[in-house]
């Protein structure tokens, strides 16, 4: 069992795909509202966090290969402290698969309610109150 048999139902993986195609990752790259950062190793994506109005993690993948070996914790360092710098509230936002959402815990975000099911996917929203690195 992986992530996509638990937190999508009906039609919610087909939508998902569709939300992370490579066509709407290279629109939010040319929309200012999106802040996309991405990992390589030897010219290979390993991974990608991307941040929406300094607010909001939108999307965060480790590919498996470059898993368990500090590439996500650098992803999330760099997109809380771009967060941080221009968000007064100091508040990051997710809505966090159950599979990742230790992930999440382990980066210092908590969960603000139950799980929801909205337009076949399973999401816990979970927020980040904080400080960037070296405050």
């Amino acid at each position: 069992t992986d992530f996509k048999d638990i937190d999508f139902k009906n039609d919610g993986w087909p939508r998902f795909l569709e939300a992370v195609a490579p066509s709407k990752v290279a629109d939010q790259i040319h929309n200012p509202v999106y802040y996309v950062i991405v990992a390589t190793v030897e010219d290979a994506l390993a991974g990608m966090i991307t941040v929406k109005n300094r607010a909001r993690i939108y999307q965060f993948f480790v590919r498996p290969p470059y898993a368990s070996i500090g590439i996500g914790r650098t992803l999330w360092n760099v997109a809380r402290d771009y967060c941080l710098e221009g968000n007064p509230s100091r508040i990051i936002q997710v809505n966090s698969s159950s599979f990742a959402e230790p992930i999440y815990v382990k980066f210092g975000f908590a969960r603000t309610g139950p799980p929801q099911l909205n337009g076949g996917c399973i999401s816990i929203p979970m927020e980040y109150r904080g400080r960037p690195s070296g405050q």
